[in-house]
């Protein structure tokens, strides 16, 4: 006794090709279904002072000390409180640098 596919195969062996065919182009195009790799957001501290009039300047000196963060903020993980003693970080959004590095330049900035 033979089996079903063999006789189909002995009968009409043309007639398979298409159906293969249709079988494999489905497959493919499936592969192009496959979810999208995350892309990280990356966001930066800066700011543009409103300009000032010229005022008369001194010669004075001011020294801006490099600015410090707590333990667990000196990360570019953007860090978030959901419960008092508990970090968390969020997972597809970063600082391009530590918020305390990013400041420094600003404070600095903004005393000048």
């Amino acid at each position: 006794m033979r089996s079903f596919a063999h006789s189909l195969l002995r009968a009409a062996p043309g007639s398979l090709m298409f159906p293969a065919f249709a079988l494999c182009a489905a497959l493919a195009g499936c592969a192009n279904l496959a979810p999208a790799t995350d892309s990280v957001s990356v966001y930066l501290l800066d700011a543009q002072p409103e300009p000032k009039p010229a005022t008369l300047r001194r010669n004075e000196v001011l020294a801006v000390s490099t600015t410090r963060a707590r333990p667990g903020f000196e990360t570019a993980g953007i860090a978030y409180v959901t419960q008092p003693y508990e970090l968390a970080y969020f997972t597809k959004s970063r600082w391009a640098d530590a918020p305390a590095r990013m400041l420094a330049p600003l404070i600095a900035h903004v005393l000048e």
